[in-house]
This record gives C-alpha cells, sequence and structure tokens, in this order.
C-alpha cells in the first residue's frame, strides 16, 4: 500500500510550477499541431497531457501532495475534489479517451479516421477554456 507525504511550501511551489509549465508547453505543441499540420490526432493527445498536467497542479496545491500517477482525468477531478458542470464532465470524459486512443493500434486508427481539422479545434477550444478555469482556481 502507498502512503502519503505532505509537502513543505517550497516543494509544493515547485511541483506547482513543473504541472503548470508543462501544462502550458503541451497546450501550446496542441495548438500548433492541429492549427499548423494534419496531425490531428497527435493534437488531441497533446490536449490530454496539458489538461492532465494542469489537474496534477491544481492537485498538489490543494492535497499538498504529489500528484498521483494517472493519466485519468476524471479520476483526478475527483482526488482533487473539484466541482465541474456535467458538460465539462463530459468533455473531460471525450478528451480521456485520446490519451488511450492514441496509444494503442486499432484505437489510434479509430481515432485517426474521426480526427478532423474541425474535431481537433473544437476540443483545442474546449481545453484552452477548461485550462484557463482550472488556472483560476489554482491562483485562488
Amino acid at each position: 500500500m502507498g502512503y502519503t507525504v505532505t509537502l513543505d511550501d517550497s516543494k509544493t511551489k515547485q511541483l506547482i510550477e513543473y504541472w503548470t509549465k508543462g501544462s502550458m508547453e503541451d497546450m501550446q505543441a496542441a495548438s500548433e499541431i492541429i492549427q499548423k499540420t494534419s496531425r490531428y490526432a497527435s493534437g488531441l493527445f497533446f490536449l490530454h497531457l496539458a489538461l492532465e498536467k494542469a489537474l496534477k497542479s491544481l492537485f498538489c496545491k490543494k492535497k499538498l501532495e504529489h500528484a498521483p500517477y494517472t493519466h485519468n482525468l476524471l479520476g483526478l477531478v475527483e482526488k482533487i475534489g473539484i466541482t465541474f458542470t456535467e458538460t465539462d464532465l463530459q468533455i473531460l470524459a471525450e478528451i480521456n479517451e485520446f490519451n488511450l486512443e492514441a496509444r494503442y493500434p486499432d484505437e489510434k486508427y479509430s481515432l485517426l479516421q474521426r480526427a478532423t481539422f474541425v474535431l481537433a479545434t473544437q476540443y483545442l477550444c474546449e481545453a484552452e477554456r477548461i485550462q484557463s478555469w482550472i488556472f483560476e482556481e489554482l491562483n485562488k
């Protein structure tokens, strides 16, 4: 069984900065991939990473612990104990799928078939909005 170590202020701040910076870089990568290439599945994968890291940053702030080893966005939301609208939870659930579907051959092929510029830009817009909200919560 794992154990929990409460972080001191300095370590907490360091981890928040680490996850926040990674989130911003991955969102920028997602945006560039989606807007400048036709590799939409890759862009969607980076969207997932950006939100995962934003949530991990918020986890560190709220729980004063290291972020859990998970890629599940909904699981992170639950562990943090924050409330999202049903619509945003649905969007997070859909974006969650981009993590798995971008990794495994059969699922990746399925995602490649569905990933269009329109789909990718819609999710980019939603992910940027959700990331902004998470960062607002982080700065409270």
